[in-house]
């Protein structure tokens, strides 16, 4: 037999032949689970496991291990990004620590993306001033497209909502009150065919009690006397979401100083947004807003008014509804209608 000879190395006493004489083993694995490394044992690394880093590729994130935990043209990274082209449309920058951010800061316009080309306060954003802006969105507001804009005389607007009313920019100086109809014809006037035939539109800065109230009416709507079936309404949308309102039926809910489709039926050169209304009274009013379309407004001073009109709306089998124009009074309970035109 030959002489054995036993060597220290690695913090283990070993021999230096015959090594199957020996109980050294590798474990039973040595996956450490990362992508990005190769895992040995053997003799050759004193049956320890031993990973050693390698490039790894990848096709998504989620295969990357948590010191590279981005995948980045093909290849696990410790950078979300290196350029602006590696980021998504909603995060569309590569910022300084290389991870991708919806800002981006700029000195000019030739420093920002296509989808945000304007250099808005040191900001990459959609616009900075109005003419950056498409038309059925024509306003630059705080570097943001927006159809929504406060004025205060007709000049700070633009030529397809040219009229500056209660303080916002409207498409149209005012729409005139129904002739052919009265409040009598709800709901049927906005239902055709067994279908809801209209829109439902909120402020674009709605109250609690203008959601609850809308919501109210839309259920009534859906189970209004006389037909068949349930009527299909859906949800009602924010101002900022409709183009307009003269292609279509229209229940609306607010005040000239919430919904800039409430500013433009009543129409006014004023810029105080609450001017001719009181506190404690609601007004439904019918409008026509074309040849073949009308409009419902519920109006209040404060939210807890145009609550009590809606009320009134929604539960229109109680009442008596006439006119072309009534005023809600009372309380939420117990609201009192009386009929002005």
């Amino acid at each position: 037999m030959p002489p054995l000879h036993l060597i220290y190395t690695n913090g283990k006493w070993r021999f230096d032949a015959f090594e199957s004489l020996f109980t050294d083993d590798c474990p039973t694995t040595c996956n450490d689970y990362n992508r990005c490394t190769e895992d040995i044992c053997s003799s050759k690394t004193n049956f320890e496991c031993i990973h050693n880093k390698i490039i790894c590729r990848c096709n998504s994130t989620i295969e990357c291990p948590s010191d590279k935990s981005y995948c980045l043209s093909g290849y696990c990274s410790e950078k979300e990004c290196i350029r602006d082209l590696d980021c998504p449309s909603n995060k569309p920058f590569c910022d300084q620590n290389n991870h991708c951010s919806i800002l981006k800061k700029c000195q000019v316009n030739s420093d920002c993306r296509p989808n945000l080309p304007s250099c808005y306060n040191n900001n990459c954003a959609q616009c900075s001033k109005d003419l950056d802006c498409p038309l059925y969105t024509p306003f630059c507001v705080e570097g943001s497209c927006s159809k929504i804009k406060r004025c205060k005389i007709n000049s700070d607007c633009r030529p397809n909502f040219p009229y500056c009313q209660y303080g916002y920019c409207t498409e149209h100086t005012a729409y005139p009150l129904a002739s052919e109809y009265d409040l009598s014809a709800y709901p049927n006037l906005f239902i055709k065919e067994e279908k809801f035939n209209g829109i439902l539109i909120v402020g674009h800065t709605a109250s609690a009690e203008d959601i609850i109230g809308i919501s109210d009416i839309i259920a009534s709507l859906q189970f209004a006397s006389g037909y068949s079936q349930r009527i299909n309404v859906g949800s009602a949308k924010l101002a900022s979401e409709v183009d307009n309102i003269n292609t279509q039926n229209a229940i609306i809910i607010g005040n000239p100083c919430v919904n800039i489709f409430i500013a433009e039926l009543m129409g006014s050169n004023s810029v105080e947004c609450l001017g001719g209304l009181e506190k404690g009274k609601g007004v439904i009013t019918l409008y026509k807003t074309s040849d073949s379309t009308y409009a419902l407004s519920i109006i209040g001073y404060d939210p807890e008014d145009r609550r009590k009109a809606a009320e009134v709306l929604a539960n229109y089998k109680d009442y008596d509804l006439s006119g072309i124009k009534i005023e809600v009074t009372g309380t939420l309970s117990k609201p009192i209608v009386n009929k002005i035109k």
